[in-house]
């Protein structure tokens, strides 16, 4: 039948947490008591602390994709397991001063694709971000078609 013909596909969801709890950022209410003394003092603290957030985020991330190039996939399939897994960083905000969700930041790591660059485009002649999981899709084989609102792959994605 159908499913003879195509190898097995196994799929396996991983979340990284982050323990930034409220204690992260201070002590609570040390931006209530800044609010009420200066609004832009208040507003440079904040984004001081979001920049730690932000930094901590990415070296996170950075640990846990050089876990990934350095772990043995095993199983008599060669290279890492970051040779061999798809891993995505995104927000859910593009711009998170207007709590746009537009036009979205992702870094996109492993899975075989070619690394090493960074592709932009048109804000207003995007593409839908479902595009990117149809490409991530078809590179592990899948005949995926369409994933959501997608319009076909995500242009400047490619196999390595």
């Amino acid at each position: 039948g159908a499913l003879g013909r195509h190898r097995a596909h196994v799929a396996q969801l991983l979340e990284l947490r982050l323990g930034l709890g409220p204690g992260f950022l201070g002590k609570p209410g040390l931006l209530d008591a800044l609010l009420e003394f200066d609004e832009f003092v208040a507003t440079v603290v904040l984004v001081a602390q979001l920049a730690l957030v932000e930094t901590e985020i990415v070296r996170a991330w950075g640990d846990f994709l050089r876990g990934l190039a350095t772990g043995d996939e095993g199983g008599g399939y060669g290279g890492s397991l970051l040779d061999r897994t798809t891993v995505l960083l995104t927000s859910n905000l593009g711009n998170a001063s207007s709590h746009d969700n537009r036009n979205l930041p992702v870094l996109l790591a492993g899975g075989g694709f070619r690394h090493g660059s960074h592709v932009a485009f048109d804000p207003k002649k995007n593409h839908p971000l479902p595009n990117l999981f149809v490409s991530i899709l078809r590179r592990t084989g899948l005949e995926a078609e369409s994933f959501a609102t997608s319009t076909g792959t995500m242009p400047g994605i490619e196999p390595a």
